[in-house]
């Protein structure tokens, strides 16, 4: 935003009170400065009664309040304007938030079994640790999504974060297998917040030629996490650490100045119908959405299949121990239907090759197709969808 050149026709204005002067009609634009930063103002508006520093302040039809908004296609303060080096600070950021969300749904995956005796429960139901997890990863979409767009994307980011690291204490300590099984489901719900709000913050940042090498690294984080997790746990399990050290790694209140989505009141039926309900009606009203959305969660589910299938393969059959046995939207269905392809052959060779007495390796390299598959498929749906 540029500094402000005051003429006479303009009235200085105080950031700090709730005193906000009518300026003469023909003094279209205004900047101001204040402790909050630099705020562009365009044509005043006429106010109704606002709520300022926790008490309510009376505007009358002769005090004019004024909109908060980008000076231009040019204002630093849009993201997409934010210099390259910005944009993509954050980015690595968001990939990392990322990578440790998705590491702690799968890194519990090798203890199922160290657990099981510890709890005496066989190691099947202590596959429930990692399912309830993903299956978090189901609700809190649905909360952070529509929440984000209401009141941004930052805050409800680092909320979630937060009590995603809380609930990793009770897992670590826990001593019975309920508070393992409630908290691993809650923390799945908070850890979400990053897989519902990157997409969108990558969005707000990009143009769309950028934003594809943006959503790679994003996808990319999505998948190096959950890969990861088993194999860090698997050796975590197997050191004097144990099996507990899985968990534990891991303005200025003047209402005259204010953005016009503020003018709104948002009431309860607004978030029900607007927020909440429309991802389901988008769901029953566009067949290609659902279609896309139903396949990806399948992968998403095959995905987290195979981290209970290489430990039961590799480690019961074959004996190896945890540490090593865990090794246009049109135009986006090219490589989505290419990684269609690679998918099931991986599925069908990883299947025909876990009988013991064929060698390990054709059923490792099959986690390539697998592999592949997955992310060819993951990537584009979540780019086509922003």
């Amino acid at each position: 935003m540029h500094p402000p050149t005051m003429s006479n026709k303009q009235t200085q204005t105080s950031l700090s009170g709730t005193d906000f002067e009518s300026a003469d009609d023909s003094a279209s634009m205004r900047t101001l400065f204040g402790d909050a930063g630099t705020y562009h103002v365009s044509a005043p508006m006429e106010a109704n009664k606002r709520q300022v520093n926790g008490s309510v302040d009376a505007v009358s039809n002769e005090k004019e309040s004024a909109i908060v908004d980008w000076s231009g296609p040019n204002d630093p303060e849009n993201p997409q304007n934010f210099p390259r080096w910005r944009k993509w600070t954050i980015t690595i950021m968001l990939g990392l938030m990322t990578i440790c969300v998705t590491f702690a749904s799968s890194v519990f995956s090798t203890a199922t079994k160290v657990t099981g005796k510890k709890f005496h429960v066989s190691s099947e139901v202590m596959v429930l640790a990692v399912s309830l997890f993903v299956l978090g990863f189901a609700f809190g979409p649905v909360i952070f999504g529509p929440l984000s767009e209401l009141h941004g994307r930052k805050k409800l980011l680092f909320v979630g974060m937060f009590i995603f690291y809380i609930f990793q204490i009770p897992v670590a300590v826990a001593q019975n297998l309920q508070t393992i099984f409630i908290c691993r489901f809650l923390g799945g719900v908070f850890a979400s917040a990053p897989l519902a709000i990157v997409s969108g913050v990558l969005g707000d940042m990009f143009e769309p030629v950028e934003r594809g090498i943006a959503m790679s690294i994003f996808a990319g984080a999505t998948f190096v996490g959950p890969v990861a997790g088993p194999i860090v746990g698997g050796f975590v399990v197997m050191s004097f650490l144990s099996w507990r050290w899985t968990e534990q790694r891991v303005e200025t209140g003047n209402w005259a100045l204010h953005a016009r989505a503020e003018e709104k009141v948002v009431s309860l039926r607004d978030i029900m119908t607007r927020y909440i309900l429309r991802p389901f009606q988008m769901l029953a009203l566009e067949p290609i959405l659902l279609l896309v959305t139903l396949y990806i969660g399948f992968i998403y589910g095959f995905l987290y299949i195979t981290f209970v299938a290489y430990p039961i393969s590799f480690q019961e059959q074959r004996g190896w121990d945890e540490g090593i046995g865990s090794v246009s939207p049109e135009e986006r269905l090219i490589p989505m239907a290419i990684g269609g392809i690679f998918l099931p052959i991986g599925m069908f060779w990883f299947g025909w090759t876990s009988s013991p007495h064929i060698s390990w390796v054709p059923q490792v390299i099959s986690g390539s197709f697998l592999g592949a598959g997955v992310l060819l498929i993951f990537l584009q749906v979540c780019s086509s969808q922003i």
